[in-house]
C-alpha cells in the first residue's frame, strides 16, 4: 500500500516515492483515517464518496471519490527521464468549494511525472468531465542560475502527442510583473513534451507562478500554475 501525507496548507494529498500507483480504494480509507485524527479532526471533510451499491449477481456499482479543494500529488522525481504514475480503481474528480463546484483536475503537477487517471466506464457509472489542462515540471541546477522547464498538454486527461504546434512559459514576480517568456515549437515527438533551459537566477525567499499555454489543432490551453521555491 502507498505511504500517503495529507499537507494542509498546500491542500494536497501526497504519494510518497517511489509508489507509482494510487487506487481509489486507499485514497478514500487514508484519508478517512486521517480526518479521525486529532491533526485531522480540525480540517473541513473534503473527500465524498458513492457507489458500490448491490446490482446483484455478484455486480456492484463502481466508486466514484470526489476531492472538494484538494488534490493528489505524487512526489516529485529527479528526472531526467519521466515517470509514469496511475490512479485506478473507480472514478476521481475535483470540484471547488463544495460538492457541487465547478470541476477542477484532482491531481497536482509533479516534477519528471506523467499520471493517467484510469476513470471507470461501466454503464453503472459516468465519470465527470475532466477538464484540459496544460502541465509542466521545474528544475534548478545545482548553481541556482539554470531553470530546467518541460511542459505538455492534457486534453481530458489524456496525453496529447500530435498535433501540437508551440508551447509558451511566461514567469511572474510576485508582484505580477514578467520576470521572462519562452516559446517553443519542438516538442519531442514520441512524449509531446516542450523542453527549454533558462538561465536566470532567483530569489530563494521569493514566491513565483507562471502561466503555461500549449497549443495544439483544437487550439490553446492555458493554465496558471505555482513554481517551486528555488533553494
Amino acid at each position: 500500500m502507498p505511504v500517503l501525507s495529507f499537507d494542509v496548507p498546500t491542500q494536497e494529498i501526497r504519494v510518497a516515492a517511489p509508489d507509482l500507483e494510487l487506487t481509489i480504494q486507499e485514497l478514500w480509507d487514508k484519508s478517512q483515517e486521517f480526518l479521525a485524527s486529532h491533526r485531522g479532526m480540525s480540517e473541513s471533510t473534503f473527500i465524498f464518496g458513492g457507489g458500490k451499491e448491490d446490482l446483484g449477481g455478484g455486480d456492484f456499482v463502481g466508486i466514484t471519490v470526489t476531492l472538494v479543494d484538494w488534490k493528489v500529488k505524487f512526489d516529485d522525481r529527479a528526472g531526467p527521464s519521466t515517470v509514469v504514475t496511475s490512479i485506478r480503481g473507480g472514478n476521481l474528480v475535483g470540484r471547488v468549494g463544495s460538492i457541487s463546484g465547478s470541476i477542477q483536475h484532482p491531481v497536482s503537477a509533479a516534477d519528471f511525472t506523467f499520471n493517467i487517471i484510469n476513470q471507470s466506464t461501466s454503464p453503472a457509472l459516468i465519470a465527470a468531465p475532466i477538464p484540459d489542462e496544460s502541465f509542466w515540471g521545474v528544475t534548478y541546477d545545482e548553481g541556482g542560475t539554470d531553470i530546467e522547464i518541460v511542459c505538455w498538454l492534457e486534453r481530458a486527461g489524456v496525453l496529447v502527442t500530435s498535433g501540437l504546434v508551440d508551447a509558451t512559459i511566461t514567469w511572474y514576480n510576485q508582484d505580477h510583473s514578467v520576470l521572462f517568456t519562452v516559446n517553443s515549437t519542438s516538442p519531442d515527438p514520441t512524449t509531446g513534451h516542450f523542453s527549454f533551459t533558462v538561465n536566470q537566477i532567483l530569489a530563494a525567499d521569493q514566491a513565483y507562478y507562471a502561466t503555461v499555454a500549449v497549443q495544439d489543432a483544437k487550439g490553446i490551453v492555458t493554465t496558471e500554475q505555482s513554481a517551486p521555491t528555488a533553494s
